[in-house]
């Protein structure tokens, strides 16, 4: 199905239309606008999209220009915090809102045993103290019994400073090594 649809600014996009195992929005502009697709799951209401693709141009040292309706749509708000992730093998980058603005927050690192409930250990010191877990990822460290845990930590409510959380997490018995640093 394709519909032609004038715009406020007197351009004219074409949106097609094509049903498949998940409802595809393709939206096509003339420049100075910009290429969009759109990909909704059909058990969605149509327009709750999953995946927005736009495309961009990297501007002057490798600053990189979000369009504002796919800011808004994803929650990003200035002093929002975001996780990025590049991965160097497909040449691919991933942004995560990890914080809204006004957050205190830490990154976590720790080696630890890799032994079933140290990580509730962890879990359990870390909320004791009114520290939240917004983000984190571990992976066990092969021939070690050991595993290694990075997280990103909201202590905006925290009960101790990040220096005492380093010697809280020591305390538990699961915990070989911490490194804890304030995200400014």
């Amino acid at each position: 199905t394709v519909f032609h649809v004038p715009l406020l600014w007197e351009k004219q996009i074409t949106i097609s239309i094509v049903y498949f195992p998940f409802f595809f929005l393709h939206v096509l502009t003339t420049p100075p606008l910009l290429h969009n697709l759109y990909m909704c799951n059909l058990l969605f209401i149509p327009g709750d999209c999953v995946r927005v693709y736009d495309i961009i141009k990297i501007q002057e040292n490798g600053v990189i220009r979000l369009p504002e309706d796919i800011a808004i749509e994803i929650g990003i708000v200035k002093g929002a915090y975001l996780l990025v992730e590049a991965n160097e093998r497909s040449k691919e980058i991933s942004f995560e809102r990890i914080a809204v603005p006004g957050k205190d927050l830490a990154e976590l690192t720790l080696l630890l045993e890799d032994k079933p409930g140290a990580l509730a250990h962890v879990a359990l010191e870390l909320g004791n103290n009114n520290i939240n877990i917004l983000f984190n990822e571990s992976d066990e460290i092969p021939s070690s019994n050991l595993a290694a845990l990075v997280a990103v930590l909201d202590i905006s409510q925290s009960r101790i400073s990040i220096q005492d959380i380093k010697s809280h997490l020591e305390k538990t018995g699961v915990v070989r090594e911490v490194e804890i640093r304030q995200i400014v």
